[in-house]
């Protein structure tokens, strides 16, 4: 999802209008000749901001390029979750590299890389910042341990403590949800017998609708119900028609993206024992188990992040996002351990939470700025959590 050596030439410093819109068309002119960049439109607006897009691949590139000054902003985009709305607010040049994935995070993080390169060899003394959502975020926690060219990172709703947790975490919910309903009409997905075979799985939409169901009362909803909580204390989700959604729809899109980036399963739960179910020792033998491909560990291991980094590093959280649990945070804090820049900022959005990264626009915009002062050497801002209503 987000060069050259003349690429975003006055973003940091940059001075007075004139000077700052020349510089502006010479940014997007490096941008446009960006060995890569295919599909290439342009255009300025009425308020005389710059535009441009393309696609790296599969990676969209877009720049809104203001006549005004500010710092600069390289945003990475997930490809399935919503765009954050509040760039053209940030008082600067904003880059934006989006539809990452993790299996296509290899991909970014390179594209990433090269764009960075390019803006500190035109602006060393004004490197610009980072901020990501989802996959994006993580990016952002990768870059920083890769020390990148940048003044500080921020990370939204995203799976920080990597993407091997966060498959893992997918398939465990998959597999538990398959034996707590494998007997129960309309609940049994059509890949049970073989949860880890994308032809055998049922689309998004078929999946969310046999989920919805059940909670509007099927039949054998009073079974379900108990099986149900049983789901939610054995994977740590919230149980909530929503979110079980959300994870079996996540499963869908994401086994085919596995299957193609790693040459097959990625995950093996060949030793793990389930448990706080009502009975655990059935569910172990019933669980279907699987097995990783060759190489997809240590694949998977350099989409981990150890939590040592240079530049600061602010992340923002919804407290029930079911897509990529708020808990990573805590995997990372505590790899981080006594770090001086290992800090976040965790947000409560409360009932609203059912939606992957479902944060306002005002909480974000703040948070960022809040990264802007503390890169600059302001204050560091201090943890916490804002109830956020509805």
């Amino acid at each position: 999802m987000k060069l050259n050596s003349v690429l975003l030439m006055l973003l940091g410093s940059l001075m007075s209008s004139p000077v700052f819109a020349a510089s502006s068309a010479q940014m997007r002119q490096a941008l446009a000749t960006l060995p890569g960049l295919n599909g290439v439109q342009t255009g300025t607006d009425a308020a005389g901001t710059l535009h441009l897009s393309g696609l790296i691949g599969d990676l969209k590139l877009s720049a809104t390029l203001p006549a005004r000054s500010g710092d600069t902003l390289l945003m990475l985009g997930d490809a399935d979750l919503p765009v954050q709305r509040w760039p053209e607010q940030t008082g600067g040049a904003v880059v934006r590299l989006s539809g990452l994935t993790g299996s296509s995070l290899n991909t970014g993080l390179t594209a990433a890389q090269t764009l960075l390169s390019a803006l500190n060899l035109l602006d060393p003394a004004h490197p610009p910042l980072l901020a990501g959502n989802g996959v994006g975020g993580l990016a952002v926690t990768l870059l920083l341990e890769r020390q990148a060219p940048v003044a500080g990172g921020l990370a939204l709703c995203a799976p920080v403590s990597g993407w091997a947790a966060q498959v893992a975490y997918l398939t465990d919910f998959r597999l538990v949800y398959d034996y707590f309903t494998r007997t129960l009409a309309g609940t049994r997905l059509s890949g049970y017998n073989d949860p880890t075979s994308p032809a055998l799985l049922p689309g998004a939409q078929g999946t969310g609708a046999s989920v919805s169901a059940l909670f509007a009362g099927a039949p054998t909803i009073d079974r379900f119900k108990a099986n149900l909580g049983q789901i939610g204390d054995v994977t740590h989700v919230r149980a909530d028609a929503g979110a079980y959604r959300t994870l079996l729809d996540a499963y869908t899109r994401e086994l085919p993206r596995w299957q193609a980036a790693y040459s097959g399963f990625p995950y093996s739960n060949a030793a793990t024992y389930y448990q706080s179910s009502m009975d655990d020792d059935p569910m172990n033998v019933g669980v279907v188990r699987t097995q990783a491909a060759p190489g997809a560990a240590t694949l998977l291991a350099l989409l981990t992040p150890t939590g040592r980094w240079n530049r600061p590093l602010l992340t923002l959280h919804g407290l029930s996002d079911p897509l990529y649990p708020e808990e990573a945070e805590s995997v990372l804090r505590t790899r981080a351990g006594t770090s001086p820049l290992a800090q976040e900022v965790v947000q409560n959005i409360g009932a609203a939470g059912v939606q992957p990264c479902d944060l306002p626009d005002a909480v974000v915009l703040s948070a960022y700025h809040e990264l802007q002062t503390w890169a600059a050497g302001g204050p560091k801002p201090v943890n916490r959590t804002l109830d956020i209503k509805p």
